[in-house]
């Protein structure tokens, strides 16, 4: 996965901002994208504006529109488990 973000985007603060919450969903969702295909993401600015539940919910939509997720047991509302 390549997350590509311009300095047409903002500053280095949005920028590394926008790629920590792509590279966020790209953990989160590792295990059910399918193997050898590229994906190439290139962050908009309406992106930071949104909460991070709302960007999962579209993510996913994304990544099962264009057909690279395995398995469609993928829950939106689901949330990631994070150890104590």
């Amino acid at each position: 996965m390549c997350i590509i973000v311009g300095k047409r985007l903002g500053s280095a603060v949005v920028r590394n901002r926008a790629k920590r919450l792509f590279r966020e969903l790209a953990r989160q969702f590792r295990e059910h994208l399918v193997q050898n295909r590229a994906i190439v993401v290139f962050p908009r600015r309406q992106a930071l504006e949104v909460k991070f539940g709302k960007l999962r919910e579209v993510w996913i939509s994304a990544l099962t529109h264009e057909g690279v997720l395995n398995s469609a047991s993928v829950n939106p509302c689901e949330q990631s488990a994070s150890k104590p």
